[in-house]
């Protein structure tokens, strides 16, 4: 081979080495910004698509969070509810078979102190009675005197009103006798 050939082929595979590197460059540039687009595109498209997924998800939590939390709280109402009437029934019954119970002490209480208060009563009677009977005994003979003495004081009292209604006439006569004397 020629050496100006070979110089021509060498200087031809250098401009068309120059030229396809220009054109790889060239390429790979486009190529690189076709790849970045995509990946920028195929990277919002995946943030899009996550944060679709991710807010359907929380969604979906929140969801299933609401409905669990008030199905805990409708069991917890239940069963507070349920507590709260067995504790106050329990309450109600105790409470009440403690006023039973005081009912039926006060009730004791109170027959002692009644059947005390009549033995009292019994004891500070008896002595009075048998004093009033012994009274009796001795003021009995003086009974039928004094229904005669008062019988008898009821006649004089009837008589001093007569008495007294007469000697009451007489004095009027007497006050108008004298009127009509000093008055003529």
């Amino acid at each position: 081979m020629d050496a100006e050939l070979r110089d021509f082929l060498i200087g031809m595979e250098q401009r068309l080495m120059q030229g396809m590197s220009l054109q790889f460059a060239e390429m790979e540039r486009r190529l690189d910004e076709k790849i970045d687009a995509r990946f920028a595109d195929m990277e919002r498209r995946f943030d899009e698509k996550m944060d679709a997924r991710f807010d359907d998800l929380e969604r979906r939590l929140d969801e299933k969070m609401d409905a669990r939390f008030a199905d805990m709280e409708r069991c917890l109402d239940e069963k507070m509810d349920a507590r709260f009437a067995d504790m106050e029934r329990r309450l109600d019954e105790k409470m009440d078979a403690r006023f039973d119970e005081f009912r039926l002490e006060i009730r004791d209480m109170l027959a002692r102190f009644s059947r005390d208060i009549l033995q009292q009563v019994e004891n500070k009677l008896a002595p009075l009675l048998q004093e009033v009977n012994e009274i009796h005994r001795i003021l009995q003979p003086y009974q039928k005197d004094y229904h005669a003495v008062e019988g008898r004081l009821s006649i004089c009292e009837r008589r001093i009103d007569r008495h007294g209604q007469k000697i009451a006439a007489i004095e009027e006569r007497l006050d108008l006798g004298l009127d009509v004397a000093t008055n003529p």
